[in-house]
């Protein structure tokens, strides 16, 4: 048997022994605290006091206290500013335009004008074109209203003993009158020709034409630049710095055509809408006209910036129209028509399209057959054309709207039956000069297609002027026409209309 040995304890374990007995002890020996302590006092009493600072009185000094900057004029409607150029002349020496050290503009005079040689041109052709000197005319603010113009008038002819046809490149500085109007009116700006005798007999139709010009808009510089006619100064048109009837921000013209206008009103949309029947006088035999307002809140929603987003006449919402049917046309120069000259901003024949807006139907109509159209979304109602209508239309053209009540609307015909049974006509459509672009083989080059153009009035709009129950009687109206200048806006031409 093996004996034990024991171990021998070292004095620095005995000392640590004592010492965590010790500390056991005295904690277990500590008291609770009594009932009536409270520890949130104990800790207010060790807290240290707030000190009582006294107060200042502020007395008010002699003076007049400082607005501040950014509230300067808040509040207060926003006026914009336009200072009109004064009416003056200058003439502007261009000898050294046939130098390639000179092709740039010279100003003329104080005027908010510079001229120069034509751009995009060869030395010989630049050379060949461009007068010796030329003279500028900025006409009056009061004389460019009365020839109906809301820019700037102006005047450019060469001043040297040329007689022939010059060219030249104007450049007008807008920047003191951009915001004159607003709709940014500044970035549809454009200059365009207007015969001389818009100055003179302004209300004649042939002292109406306006042909754009290709301008270069410089928004952020504010200046118009285009190549103008530089003719003698009894044969120089006018010119002006105008606002075109569209732009990015979105169209202007006068047309009530919107998308919004095929939109449907749901009663989860919380669309409102609202009608309001007036009286018309009683007809002695047959149906009575039914006139009224109507009101639609969500007619608006669905106008955006590419659309017309003018208000009626009657106001935001409300509607007051007989109804039309229109058919749109494009620009000639998407037509395949880019050649030099005014005819390549005239509009153009693309399809054989129409659009309704009647009776609280509104959509694009589809072709069915020949001459029968549907809407879009078809509820029966039954669309025909016609070509034995009274109007200033190529080949008489009207249409024919019957309701599923049995009603017959007529759209354009212009008169009844005959000239001798209806002498006055409704004046029910709308016509605008369109062309077509015709594709002719050259006989001495028999690979060669040439591209001419020619015009027709066809109608651009017309409009509901007769209707015809199942009884029989006939209710006719005689919507009345826009002026001459709306509707050419409206058709987005330049050309005057036909007489």
């Amino acid at each position: 048997m093996r004996a034990s040995r024991r171990h021998k304890a070292h004095p620095w374990a005995r000392a640590l022994a004592v010492t965590i007995t010790s500390a056991l002890t005295v904690t277990l020996l500590q008291g609770t605290p009594a009932l009536g302590d409270d520890p949130d006092e104990a800790r207010e009493k060790r807290r240290p006091k707030t000190q009582d600072v006294a107060s200042t009185p502020v007395v008010e000094q002699e003076g007049q206290p400082t607005p501040l900057e950014h509230t300067k004029g808040y509040g207060e409607t926003f006026r914009p500013k336009a200072a009109w150029p004064k009416a003056g002349s200058a003439t502007v020496d261009l000898a050294g335009s046939k130098k390639r050290s000179a092709l740039s503009s010279a100003k003329a005079g104080s005027l908010p004008v510079r001229v120069g040689p034509a751009k995009g041109m060869t030395r010989s052709a630049m050379a060949a074109v461009t007068p010796t000197r030329a003279k500028v005319d900025v006409l009056s603010h009061a004389a460019a209203q009365k020839a109906g113009i809301d820019g700037l008038l102006l005047k450019v002819a060469r001043a040297d003993s040329g007689t022939t046809n010059g060219k030249v490149s104007v450049e007008v500085d807008y920047a003191a009158f951009a915001q004159a109007y607003g709709g940014d009116w500044a970035q549809r700006l454009r200059l365009v020709e207007l015969p001389a005798c818009a100055l003179t007999t302004p209300e004649a139709a042939k002292c109406q034409t306006v042909t754009p010009l290709k301008t270069d808009n410089n928004v952020r510089e504010q200046k118009l630049t285009a190549d103008v006619a530089a003719l003698p100064a009894a044969k120089a048109p006018l010119l002006a710095a105008a606002a075109a009837p569209s732009g990015g921000s979105g169209s202007y013209t006068a047309t009530s055509l919107a998308p919004s206008a095929s939109w449907q009103v749901a009663g989860q949309t919380g669309g409102f809408t609202w009608q309001y029947p007036l009286r018309v006088p009683p007809a002695v035999a047959g149906p009575s006209p039914q006139l009224g307002l109507g009101y639609n809140s969500a007619s608006t929603d669905g106008r955006t910036a590419s659309s017309n987003n003018q208000t009626s006449w009657i106001g935001e919402g409300f509607d007051l129209s007989a109804g039309y049917i229109e058919r749109s046309y494009r620009s000639c120069t998407e037509d395949g028509h880019d050649e030099a000259g005014s005819q390549k901003y005239d509009l153009c024949w693309h399809s054989d399209n129409a659009t309704m807006n009647f009776g609280g139907r509104a959509g694009e109509l589809v072709k069915k057959g020949k001459d029968e159209w549907r809407l879009k979304q078809d509820d029966g109602t039954r669309i025909e054309r016609k070509y034995d209508g009274f109007n200033s239309d190529n080949n008489d053209e009207y249409w024919v709207v019957t309701t599923t009540d049995g009603t017959r609307y007529h759209f354009g015909k212009g008169k009844r039956e005959s000239e001798a049974a209806d002498t006055e006509n409704t004046g029910a459509t709308f016509e605008v000069p369109v062309g077509f672009l015709f594709l002719t083989q050259a006989v001495e080059r028999p690979f060669v297609v040439m591209k001419s153009i020619g015009w027709e009035v066809r109608p651009s709009r017309v409009r509901s002027a007769a209707m015809s129950p199942m009884a029989g009687e006939t209710l006719k109206s005689w919507p009345e026409k826009p002026a001459r200048g709306a509707l050419l806006a409206f058709a987005g031409h330049s050309r005057s209309l036909p007489q």
